[in-house]
């Protein structure tokens, strides 16, 4: 099980620009893992993010926002048997598809579709690129008690196909319920 543990190192930082109904984002994520035994490097990843996503209010308590994010992953392994150490290099185009409903003053339902398309510049036998299309179904319902605590549950599917013959398509199926506490400064 050691073999399994690691550390993480992340940061970040975004931005986002809002001008009525469109918003744009622009960001970067560097992370790092290493491993427990020795802090050795096992992955790093650094991950430019374009977002733009426009928002239409359908009632006062109903709204429905679509976007699109463009992402690539600039990565770095450590070479095993010869193979290229960027091999985890991928365009990442996803579309989101959101509706959010007010169904009470406290209680919001938000189911979504998300689509993303992910090239890796290599596939398994790293003689090609590999395509990865990625389906995601889920529910979200909500409950905020006041602006800072909420309570939530939420429900999700994912179906991965992959062009390459080496990956495996995978059907997942996700649930849990989470409570926040937000605070401003």
């Amino acid at each position: 099980m050691s073999s399994f543990d690691f550390n993480a190192q992340t940061l970040f930082v975004s931005g986002r620009y809002t001008i009525n109904q469109w918003q744009i984002g622009l960001g970067g994520n560097y992370t790092r893992l290493l491993s427990q035994d020795h802090y050795s490097k096992t992955y790093e990843e650094f991950l430019p993010v374009l977002a733009l996503q426009r928002v239409f209010l359908i009632r006062d308590d109903l709204l429905f926002v679509i976007g699109n994010q463009l992402d690539y992953h600039f990565t770095d392994v450590p070479s095993t048997l010869g193979t290229a150490t960027d091999i985890n290099d991928r365009f990442d185009d996803a579309a989101n598809l959101i509706l959010n409903w007010q169904v009470t003053r406290h209680l919001t339902l938000q189911p979504y579709y998300r689509f993303q398309f992910s090239n890796y510049r290599f596939n398994t036998l790293q003689n090609s690129d590999r395509n990865d299309y990625l389906n995601s179904f889920g529910i979200t319902l909500a409950y905020c008690f006041n602006k800072n605590v909420s309570l939530r549950t939420s429900f999700n599917y994912n179906f991965r196909h992959s062009d390459d013959p080496y990956t495996l398509d995978y059907h997942e199926y996700n649930g849990g319920i989470a409570g926040s506490l937000n605070f401003t400064f």
